[in-house]
C-alpha cells in the first residue's frame, strides 16, 4: 500500500512539471513585465530563440525606458545578426539619446559581417558627443579590421578630445597591423605627441607592407 501511494505521487509529481514545461510564460510576454530581472530573462530567451518574431520583440523592447533593459535589448539583437541587426543597430546609434545604449549598439555592431557596419562605426568615432561611445567605436574598427580606416583611427589617436578614445584608436590600430605600440596616452604633452609621430609612422609603413603583401595562394580546388 505505501508503495503504490510512493509510487501515485511520484507520478503525480512528474504530471506536475510536465504542465507546468508545458505552460512556460512566452519570452515577449516576460519583456513586458513589471520587474526588470524578468525583462532582461525575456531578453535573453528571445536572443536564444532567434526567430523572425524574437527579432522583432527585441527590436521593440530597445525604446523601453529602463536603460539596463534597453542596452539586453540591444545585446540580444546583436545575437541576431542574419535578422536584420545591422539596419537597427545603425538606427539605435543614430537616434537614441541614451549613451549607454549607444555605447551598447557600437559594441554589437562591430560584431555584425554587414557593409555598412564599418561605415556607422566611422561616423560615430568621429561625430558621436559620448566619449564611451567613440571610444567604443574605435574598438569595434579595430574588430572588424579595415586597413582603409589607419588614417582616420591615426587622426582619432592624434586628436580626440578625450584621452580614454585615443588609446582605443590605438589599440585598435595594433589589431588592424598587428604590431604593439608603447602609446600611454597620460603621458605630458610633449612626449605623449613624439609617441604619436612614431605609431604613425610605423602604422603607416606597416599598413602599406600589408596593402601590397600577396594574397595567400589556395590549391586548386580549395574552397574560396
Amino acid at each position: 500500500m505505501r508503495k503504490a501511494k510512493f509510487i501515485s505521487a511520484v507520478l503525480g509529481a512528474v504530471a506536475a512539471a510536465a504542465a507546468a514545461g508545458g505552460c512556460a510564460e512566452d519570452p515577449a510576454r516576460k519583456v513586458q513585465s513589471a520587474e526588470q530581472a524578468r525583462r532582461l530573462e525575456g531578453l535573453q530567451e528571445l536572443a536564444s530563440e532567434n526567430s523572425e518574431r524574437s527579432f522583432a520583440a527585441a527590436a521593440q523592447a530597445i525604446s523601453h525606458d529602463d536603460v539596463m533593459t534597453a542596452r539586453a535589448a540591444v545585446r540580444a539583437i546583436g545575437r541576431m545578426p542574419q535578422r536584420g541587426a545591422a539596419p537597427v543597430l545603425a538606427k539605435v546609434l543614430a537616434a537614441d539619446n541614451r549613451p549607454e545604449v549607444r555605447e551598447e549598439a557600437a559594441v554589437a555592431l562591430s560584431y555584425c559581417a554587414a557593409p555598412e557596419a564599418a561605415q556607422v562605426l566611422r561616423e560615430v568615432v568621429r561625430k558621436d558627443a559620448a566619449a564611451p561611445v567613440r571610444a567604443a567605436a574605435a574598438i569595434g574598427m579595430g574588430r572588424v579590421g579595415n586597413l582603409s580606416d589607419v588614417e582616420l583611427l591615426l587622426n582619432v589617436g592624434d586628436s580626440d578630445p578625450d584621452r580614454l578614445v585615443q588609446y582605443q584608436a590605438v589599440g585598435a590600430l595594433e589589431r588592424i597591423l598587428g604590431i604593439g605600440f608603447t602609446f600611454e596616452p597620460n603621458l605630458p604633452e610633449d612626449r605623449r605627441r613624439l609617441t604619436l609621430e612614431k605609431v604613425r609612422e610605423s602604422a603607416t609603413v606597416r599598413a602599406e607592407v600589408l596593402r601590397n603583401r600577396p594574397a595567400p595562394h589556395r590549391a586548386k580546388g580549395a574552397a574560396p
